[in-house]
């Protein structure tokens, strides 16, 4: 599968129930299930950063300290993900 691929099963899962993902792991082989698995930690990651970012700013926050808000919550969620080095800070 390719990263393309799998960017767009991700997109096609978001509108499924959690159910449904019984059915997906009979239907790909091990290491494509490997692959989404690893794509949507990833997108997870992201679209929590983005969340925490936009809710500070609009919470009035400027922008370094929404940027050090979304590191903080970032590195909370990399490591209940298990990632080897949660603390990945991003700086824009």
């Amino acid at each position: 599968m390719t990263k393309m691929e799998t960017n767009r099963m991700l997109i096609i899962l978001k509108d499924r129930s959690l159910a449904s993902l019984t059915e997906l792991a009979f239907t790909i082989k091990p290491n494509q299930l490997k692959d989404l698995a690893d794509t949507a930690e990833s997108f997870a990651v992201w679209l929590i950063r983005a969340s925490v970012y936009l809710e500070a700013r609009h919470a009035m926050m400027g922008h370094d300290e929404a940027v050090k808000a979304q590191n903080r919550v970032a590195a909370k969620v990399r490591k209940a993900l298990g990632f080897s080095y949660p603390k990945q800070d991003i700086n824009w």
